[in-house]
């Protein structure tokens, strides 16, 4: 997992995502699944990697 500030003038400004981790080897690839946490604190998926 790992967190990042966005900014998207369409999205209200601010936002921030949380992503996990998907495939990880070091020196050759990395990809991660946008999420975001829900009012009720669960992680939610974006849908790509």
């Amino acid at each position: 997992m790992f967190g990042i500030e966005m900014f998207h003038v369409n999205a209200g400004g601010r936002y921030e995502m949380h992503n996990r981790v998907t495939v990880l080897d070091p020196g050759r690839a990395i990809a991660w699944e946008p999420s975001q946490y829900s009012p009720e604190g669960v992680l939610e998926g974006g849908g790509w990697f």
